[in-house]
């Protein structure tokens, strides 16, 4: 990674870190409390992975049988995620290549464009977040 790629990182990470304490401001809470230790278990065991070629097809299928649009379709580069418990899969999301012109997230990022055009392959697109009930309860909701 180079210098510049370090400092435009840092840049995402301090207005990120704005952004929350925006929120924060605007009325939103921390969290109510922290994990017992039963819980705390429970999320260690909690395993967050690439999936491989072999396990593209069901992903696939899986994302398209519950997503709205019924479709898995990911555009340009892309990565697929798993959150998986107990080697039972409790969700699936998908990022893709960012859009080329978002107006809104431009303007938050604040590159000019020339920053813009250089960073761009820095930005990902979150494309599918889909979780499935399962014997756990919604613990495949709260690991996204």
């Amino acid at each position: 990674m180079t210098p510049l790629d370090k400092a435009c990182l840092n840049d995402l990470a301090e207005k990120t870190e704005r952004f929350t304490s925006d929120l924060l401001f605007f009325g939103m809470t921390k969290p109510f409390r922290l994990p017992n230790a039963d819980e705390q278990a429970v999320l260690d065991g909690l395993e967050v992975r690439l999936i491989s070629p072999e396990e593209q097809p069901r992903w696939e299928q899986e994302v398209s049988e519950h997503h709205y649009l019924k479709n898995a379709i990911l555009v340009g580069e892309r990565l697929r995620y798993v959150v998986t418990f107990q080697g039972q899969w409790l969700a699936r999301m998908g990022w893709s290549a960012p859009a080329r012109h978002l107006r809104a997230r431009d303007q938050w990022i604040g590159w000019s464009a020339d920053q813009l055009a250089r960073r761009r392959p820095l930005l990902a697109n979150n494309a599918f977040g889909k979780y499935f009930p399962t014997r756990l309860g919604q613990l495949g909701f709260h690991s996204l």
